[in-house]
């Protein structure tokens, strides 16, 4: 995936595209700008490499890439996790201030 997060450029090889998906909504529309700017995500599929390109302005975006892991995944808001449970327990963690654990070290 890619978030913008500065300047406007094209995800894709095709810079007359009239399709493409960003995060939770699928476009298909003609008069849709084929440029992406600041916020947008974009989800690729499986490949090899990424085509982005820009005209005058620059752009900047953070390009991340991994293996899927096969857990389920339950999100809400900011937190992340793997089960409703789990969603629930960190958001009373949260709610309690007891979200972050402190551990203490000292340095040799």
């Amino acid at each position: 995936m890619a978030y913008v997060i500065e300047g406007k450029g094209y995800f894709c090889k095709e810079k007359e595209i009239f399709s493409y998906q960003m995060e939770g909504v699928n476009y298909f529309d003609m008069k849709r700008d084929p440029f992406l700017d600041n916020g947008n995500l974009v989800l690729f599929g499986d490949g090899d490499q990424v085509m982005i390109s820009t005209e005058k302005d620059h752009v900047r975006f953070l390009l991340i890439s991994g293996k899927p892991i096969g857990e389920p995944v339950v999100w809400y808001g900011p937190i992340v996790m793997n089960t409703h449970n789990e969603l629930r327990i960190a958001f009373d963690e949260l709610d309690n201030g007891t979200s972050i654990k402190r551990k203490s070290f000292r340095l040799k």
